[in-house]
């Protein structure tokens, strides 16, 4: 069992010791070329241009003149195109505030027409988005529509609802 243990371990140490002198041999060989001779001369390899620059990128080269003319007047094309797009934005956002505030003054005088004492027809009091809520204070029949309280009468075969102040 020794023996075959040696054996082993003599092989083993000349195959590390064959490795080392290969990579030794290589070594001196790359190193009696020179620095950068990387192995035979090639005749028809060129170590200038791009490459030699690190950029394989073909140069830029300037265009014909009857293309450079027209560069001004495309960049003022675009740049009058750049301007009218943001007068239209500016419109619009105009426009949009207009629209608001026409909204809201519309709102506000809606509002303002529902004071107490307005009279409103069987029509109007129907076309109420909210659900009215019929309350009975004191004897007398109130109708609640949101924040507004309103009283029913009949005045000459029409309904109309009146607004009244909210009852305590």
């Amino acid at each position: 069992m020794r023996a075959r243990w040696f054996g082993r371990r003599l092989r083993f140490s000349l195959c590390v010791l064959a490795a080392a002198l290969s990579i030794g041999l290589l070594a001196a060989e790359v190193g009696a070329r020179g620095p950068g001779a990387g192995g035979r001369a090639r005749p028809n390899v060129s170590r200038g241009g791009p490459a030699s620059h690190g950029s394989m990128r073909p140069s830029k080269s300037s265009p014909p003149k009857g293309e450079r003319a027209g560069r001004p007047e495309r960049r003022r094309d675009a740049g009058r195109e750049r301007q009218e797009a943001r007068r239209e934005v500016r419109r619009d956002r105009a426009e949009f505030r207009q629209d608001v505030a026409h909204e809201r003054r519309e709102w506000y005088e809606d509002r303002r027409a529902l004071r107490a004492g307005a009279r409103l027809s069987l029509a109007t009091y129907r076309s109420f988005s909210c659900r009215t809520v019929i309350a009975i204070i004191d004897d007398v029949v109130y109708h609640r529509c949101g924040s507004e309280w309103y009283r029913r009468y009949v005045h000459g075969g029409t309904v109309t609802y009146v607004v009244v102040i909210a009852p305590e």
